[in-house]
């Protein structure tokens, strides 16, 4: 371990030796011997960049770079905290969103002052921003040590300019301009106009506006070329959306096109079978009514005769008027659905009713089946009434009490129907009191289910099954009974609908 933690310290320091020369080329200013980068704004004897690289000021040897105090878009202006008071950064941004406008140049501004900017002045302070400002990794290419040769360091279509503001004594002021090298345009007389246009606004201390010329003269002289990679990213970024909206229009036009083939079809279906229905519907006859006034049988019979007019109206009104040349709408297939439904529904409870008030042996599997079922609901609620956490409860008592008084009764009907020739009892009166046993059954089972609700009780085999039996749309019903109770719950719907939801 101490070998290695040796190795590596010998690995770091050798990389720090070659990282030093890479620095200090990099910041060597100019960069190329025959094109100077910088230029004072006011008139100097010998150059503010010293020849030797030493300078008696040993604080101007820490590089020293301002913060991003702005941006928008391809704009970036960086301020030395000393003289950000005296910049209004919005003022900035609003004038050069103008002249951005009309450019394709990047451009990074930095400002600095000359009492605090590095050794080598405006030169140098560029160089430092590039490489080590908050805005390098959009300036350096990834690849800059290599490619400085033949592309410079600077990411195509940038500018950078550093904007050295004098000092105290009105001295130290300059301007230095860098550029990538696909930005076309004299560096020279960029720096040239830059310093005619930036003296009155230095003179009145307005560095605002001076930040703004430079910016401006910047862009004047020194072209960037359109940024087709850019471009072709945006367009490419556009063609991808568009093809996503076609993609999705076009399937949407497949599924609708799809759902408009399947209601064209099920149309037809519905109207194949409307004239055998209106025949079935017009000869049905509900029991009349001898029964026991206000019972359970004589309601059920009262309303199925009191839809068997209007739905076959219904009928009459479609297979006159026939399908529809295009295809149908969903209201107006849902429509068609639903009265085709009831039609059957309403046909199959009368035959159900007069079978088992005919008394005859075609009945008699009805009645067996209506007793079979019974019982099994009362083996479902025993099964369910041995939870423990169920026997406090109300409904849970009344529903007990059904395992008694159901059971003595279903055993009278089973001996009632297996003797027909020694029966007391009419047909009528059995199956009347049998419903309300059901019926009661249903009520007080219900209400124990709304008790319980949200637990994580699961329910007997037979009580899901004759809950389902009872939802139109979802298993068929378990007997005669829960087949009729069906239809009249759903031929009551849809005679209580308003007359434009059924037209």
């Amino acid at each position: 371990m101490t070998y290695l933690l040796s190795a590596a310290r010998r690995i770091a320091i050798a990389v720090l030796l070659l990282l030093v020369p890479v620095l200090g080329i990099f910041l060597a200013v100019p960069a190329m011997a025959d094109e100077q980068i910088y230029e004072p704004i006011y008139p100097v004897g010998p150059s503010s960049e010293p020849s030797n690289g030493q300078g008696d000021d040993k604080d101007k040897k820490t590089i020293r770079v301002p913060d991003l105090v702005a941006e928008e878009g391809n704009f970036h202006l960086a301020v030395i905290d000393s003289v950000q008071a005296q910049i209004d950064n919005q003022e900035v941004l609003d004038a050069v969103r103008e002249i951005m406008g009309q450019s394709n140049a990047k451009i990074v501004v930095g400002v600095d002052t000359a009492g605090s900017v590095m050794e080598g002045g405006a030169a140098k302070f560029i160089r430092a921003m590039t490489m080590f400002g908050p805005t390098s990794y959009l300036l350096l290419h990834d690849d800059w040590p290599e490619s400085t040769d033949t592309k410079g360091y600077l990411q195509d279509g940038w500018i950078v300019i550093g904007l050295v503001l004098p000092d105290a004594d009105g001295k130290g002021a300059e301007i230095a301009i860098d550029k990538a090298w696909n930005v076309t345009g004299e560096r020279s007389a960029a720096l040239s106009r830059s310093v005619a246009a930036l003296r009155p606004h230095m003179d009145r201390d307005d560095y605002t506006q001076a930040v703004i010329e430079a910016v401006r003269t910047a862009t004047d002289e020194l072209k960037a070329p359109q940024d087709f990679r850019g471009r072709l990213l945006v367009g490419l970024g556009v063609l991808t959306v568009l093809a996503a909206v076609l993609v999705l229009v076009h399937r949407r036009r497949t599924r609708q096109r799809a759902e408009d083939a399947r209601r064209v079809d099920r149309t037809g279906e519905l109207f194949a079978r409307l004239p055998a229905q209106l025949r079935e519907l017009e000869s049905c006859t509900p029991p009349e009514s001898s029964l026991q006034a206000g019972g359970i049988i004589q309601q059920r019979a009262e309303l199925l005769g009191r839809a068997i007019a209007p739905l076959a109206s219904f009928t009459r009104d479609a297979l006159a008027q026939g399908p529809e040349t295009a295809a149908p709408s969903a209201v107006a297939l849902e429509r068609l659905e639903e009265a085709s439904g009831c039609q059957q529904e309403l046909v199959a409870a009368c035959s159900a009713l007069n079978g088992l008030l005919s008394g005859g042996s075609r009945g008699h599997r009805r009645w067996a089946a209506i007793i079979a079922a019974h019982r099994d609901l009362l083996e479902g609620c025993a099964t369910l009434l041995d939870r423990k956490e169920l026997a406090s409860l109300d409904s849970a008592a009344r529903l007990r009490a059904h395992l008694i008084t159901d059971t003595d009764a279903l055993d009278e009907a089973q001996q009632w129907l297996n003797r027909p020739k020694s029966r007391s009892v009419e047909p009528a009166a059995m199956l009347e009191r049998l419903w309300g046993l059901r019926l009661g059954l249903q009520t007080d089972l219900e209400q124990l289910l709304e008790q319980v609700k949200g637990t994580k009780i699961k329910l007997p085999q037979q009580l899901t099954k004759h809950l389902a039996g009872r939802e139109q749309g979802k298993a068929g019903p378990l007997d005669d009974l829960a087949a009729i109770d069906r239809a009249a719950q759903r031929i009551e719907g849809w005679l209580d609908a308003p007359a434009e939801d059924r037209a």
